[in-house]
């Protein structure tokens, strides 16, 4: 990322949330590292402000002529590449100037969305899975805008197995009827949420559309992305089962409004804005894209037994109500850890382990200019 584009973010609110170390100015473009580093000594004073979205449910901007694709071919365990094939031509046919950027390896979705920024793209569409959408969203919001005053919108073509955020929008599962949509689409703006890792040195900041796990989830998350299965629809439901074997409650710390107080017992926590995850879980059934608030979902101590007893109600969204499961909402919360090891510390966002606890979540309301 280059150093010295202005950004179009605004100061943040006071700080509510507890203290942590300064840090070097880190040399980023990232209008929300340059706050962190420049802030006072609080986690919430790190934080840079929510991205200003334009008032309204859309932008008023004219019908995009700069498209862009983003592709992941390795989306759906490898079948991506053999998808886009079959939907290149209708799609250069309603979009003939269309720049499609492959990836070539693991993560590389947010430097082409950056990329795409700098060239000027006035719609970005993010051709793979959750994954591949949130790792374009992570990089176009990560660079200043060259062309306008806020990002450029933001589309999906599902084409990978899980496609969680474009069903929890109620989009089409096939692709080529989504083509249609973002034709004839209009912007829509939805809520995106923000990690800060604030020990890390300088601080890191990490965007998310969906939704983030911490605890069991977490680790499920990363033994599907080890496994010889992942990208293949029931890849989670199997990761389960041995996951469930070295279960143990993490004990953390969690500050934000309406959060459980002292210290808890954490099997799992949901931070959601969208309502489906792991391949059509409904994990958040209340969640709400632009409500400009997560919901919260913690289980706390649980047995190994328990836990797997409840697997179907969680899938179906009917644990909301269970006894060890704590529900609230609210637009920041703080997890730090005050035990376990390295392996029980994993942060989840979108799909992907993202990093480590500590972390401090906090919504950018609006700030994704989502067209379909």
């Amino acid at each position: 990322m280059t150093s010295s584009t202005p950004s179009t973010l605004s100061p943040p609110s006071p700080p509510s949330i507890s203290p942590v170390p300064s840090s070097p100015t880190p040399a980023s473009s990232d209008p929300g590292m340059a706050s962190l580093s420049s802030r006072s000594p609080s986690v919430a004073g790190a934080l840079a402000a929510p991205i200003s979205p334009p008032s309204g449910q859309g932008e008023a901007r004219p019908t995009p002529q700069r498209i862009y694709v983003i592709l992941n071919p390795r989306a759906a365990g490898g079948r991506a590449e053999e998808r886009w094939q079959q939907l290149e031509l209708p799609l250069r046919t309603r979009f003939p100037f269309l720049t499609v950027l492959k990836t070539s390896r693991p993560q590389e979705e947010a430097s082409l969305g950056q990329r795409a920024v700098r060239e000027g793209a006035d719609l970005v569409i993010a051709a793979g899975g959750d994954g591949t959408f949130s790792g374009v969203v992570d990089g176009v919001l990560s660079e200043p805008p060259m062309t306008h005053a806020s990002p450029p919108a933001l589309a999906v073509l599902p084409v990978g197995s899980g496609s969680d955020f474009a069903r929890g929008l109620g989009l089409p599962r096939d692709p080529a009827e989504v083509i249609p949509r973002i034709a004839a689409g209009a912007p829509r703006k939805l809520d995106v949420g923000r990690l800060t890792f604030y020990t890390e040195t300088p601080p890191r900041l990490r965007y998310f559309v969906n939704q983030s796990y911490l605890g069991f989830g977490a680790k499920v998350v990363r033994r599907v992305n080890r496994g010889r299965g992942a990208g293949h629809e029931g890849a989670y439901t199997r990761a389960v089962f041995p996951e469930l074997l070295h279960h143990r409650p993490l004990p953390v710390t969690l500050e934000g409004d309406g959060a459980p107080s002292g210290t808890f017992g954490l099997s799992n926590l949901v931070v959601a804005i969208g309502r489906y995850s792991g391949g059509g879980m409904l994990s958040s059934p209340r969640s709400d894209p632009s409500d400009g608030a997560f919901d919260m979902i913690a289980v706390g101590p649980v047995s190994r037994l328990r836990l797997l007893l409840n697997l179907s109600k969680f899938r179906k969204g009917r644990h909301l109500e269970l006894k060890t499961v704590t529900v609230w909402k609210g637009p920041t919360l703080q997890v730090s850890p005050q035990g376990g090891g390295a392996d029980d510390r994993l942060v989840e966002a979108d799909g992907d382990i993202v990093g480590s606890l500590p972390v401090v979540y906090d919504i950018l309301p609006g700030a994704l200019n989502f067209w379909s």
